[in-house]
């Protein structure tokens, strides 16, 4: 059975393992499914040598999500699945088609990443408080990240916010 998330036309996808075919890929052994604004798959690749948890990118033309599986394996499944949804989140907002990189001038596009990444976690898988609080506890904790997404407290209270409402700015 599949199930689409709509977010600016384009969608974001899990199905049930008996449904799971090319190109999805398995993210905390939940297939997961990412289209580009222009309805192009994005491919998921496992990059060992990624020195981020994630990375949405164009390689040429095509569409990409690189995830190190190193990363992702010590971290519980809901923030596996949270992390590539917000690199999801760059493709479906149109980041990566506008250029997106780590960019210092405008911060907004970790926030809206977010923003989207957990709102598919919430209407995709609806995970329980337990979760949510794994969750959180893994965002706020992290002092990994750098200097486009909100320090680890903060942006815990984005995303806790993001997934209570369906406002654009999460208030």
């Amino acid at each position: 059975m599949y199930k689409f998330f709509t977010v600016l036309g384009v969608y974001f996808c899990l199905v049930s393992a008996a449904g799971a075919q090319s190109p999805f890929v398995s993210v905390a052994g939940i297939p997961v499914y990412c289209t580009a604004p222009n309805g192009a798959p994005v491919v998921g690749v496992f990059d060992p040598s990624l020195q981020d948890v994630g990375q949405a990118l164009l390689y040429g033309q095509q569409p990409v999500i690189r995830m190190n599986p190193y990363i992702l394996q010590a971290l519980p499944p809901i923030a596996q699945v949270f992390f590539y949804a917000h690199e999801c989140g760059h493709h479906l907002s149109g980041d990566v088609i506008n250029g997106y990189t780590h960019n210092f001038i405008n911060p907004n596009t970790e926030l809206r990443a977010d923003m989207i990444g957990i709102r598919m976690v919430r209407d995709q898988m609806h995970p329980s408080q337990d979760q949510l609080l794994l969750l959180e506890q893994v965002i706020k904790t992290n002092p990994k990240w750098d200097a486009t997404h909100l320090p680890g407290p903060m942006r815990a209270q984005w995303i806790r916010q993001c997934y209570w409402t369906d406002s654009e700015n999460c208030l």
